[in-house]
């Protein structure tokens, strides 16, 4: 996979600037499947050496975008936006990967369906750590906790399974230096209601 030039954003395509701490910098995104994939990776503490829009691959019907790669644990990820493969198919995409030794993704907008509240919670996580991320101290923790409460307005809805993730997404967010204090969900959610539901 040669790193060539930047790919250029697809006309009439929507464009999503977010930060990325794990690049320390603005990153694009030109599609909502690829920024949804990119949340994920931002919390995964096992995975390096992000780009973003910064390789093409090379196929029979022209270059095809790498919208994000990454390195995890296991092995090298490519992930591709199934909307700008060209003349290029998944086929192609995925004979490519597997010549080259790397995991592909293709995705579409079924991808968003699969498991949309997580998704959307992993940018909402990422939003409010890049919006306060110079005042996450013991000092201010109490304001801090007040605004995060406002932003998880239906806490009324949660689950178990769903505090579990929370407190996932804030340890990672504290073992990757995006947060310098530690919170628990509890200082975050009243989860009290399910407590006394499972008794």
């Amino acid at each position: 996979m040669d790193p060539l030039s930047h790919p250029s954003r697809p006309a009439g395509a929507p464009e999503f600037v977010v930060f990325s701490h794990k690049q320390n910098e603005k990153v694009s995104f030109f599609c909502r499947p690829t920024l949804w994939r990119f949340a994920e990776v931002e919390f995964d503490p096992w995975v390096k050496e992000v780009s973003v829009n910064q390789r093409f691959i090379e196929l029979d019907g022209g270059r095809v975008p790498v919208a994000l790669a990454f390195e995890d644990r296991h092995a090298s990820v490519i992930v591709i936006s199934k909307l700008y493969l060209g003349a290029g198919t998944p086929v192609q995409v995925q004979k490519y990967a597997d010549d080259n030794g790397v995991l592909c993704e293709v995705l579409d907008f079924r991808f968003l369906k699969s498991d949309q509240t997580r998704y959307e919670n992993y940018l909402l996580m990422l939003s409010y750590i890049n919006k306060h991320r110079e005042s996450l101290t013991e000092r201010n923790l109490r304001g801090i906790v007040a605004q995060a409460r406002s932003r998880l307005g239906w806490s009324a809805d949660l689950q178990p399974s769903d505090i579990q993730f929370i407190q996932r997404l804030m340890n990672y967010s504290t073992q990757l230096g995006f947060m310098n204090t530690r919170l628990d969900t509890k200082d975050l959610v009243d989860t009290s209601y399910l407590d006394k539901a499972s008794r």
